[in-house]
């Protein structure tokens, strides 16, 4: 089954910015950085999700694998990810953060599902 990650989106007066509280530090106490042109896999979803099923993270960091992840899986609306402690703050593309709200409520919904489901091996369902 793996760990169930209860996840909190938060309000931000940022246009273009979200912001999401686990109930799990990915972190520790230190602050990460991570851009979408730097990110650390050009994998495919389907290669991706592949990978996971499969993969041994003992000698990754799990702040790397997160973003990671989240750059996998929304390549195309994310620009920045910065990770600190259990908090996620996600700096969205030009053309997501200009399309309304919207467009950040489906983003944003979409990604606070993904989090939560991030660490899960099997469902129940």
């Amino acid at each position: 089954m793996g760990q169930p990650v209860t996840v909190v989106s938060k309000p931000v007066s940022r246009q273009g910015i979200l912001s999401f509280e686990l109930n799990r530090s990915i972190t520790g106490m230190g602050h990460r950085n991570y851009f979408s042109d730097q990110f650390l896999s050009t994998a495919s979803d389907s290669t991706a999700e592949q990978d996971f099923q499969n993969a041994d993270f003992s000698d990754q960091d799990i702040a790397d694998w997160v973003a990671n992840q989240l750059f996998i899986k929304f390549q195309a609306d994310l620009k920045s990810i910065h990770l600190n402690s259990n908090v996620i703050t996600i700096e969205l593309n030009d053309n997501v953060a200009g399309g309304g709200n919207t467009n950040k409520t489906s983003i944003q919904t979409d990604i606070t599902k993904f989090l939560e489901e991030l660490f899960l091996f099997y469902s129940l369902s």
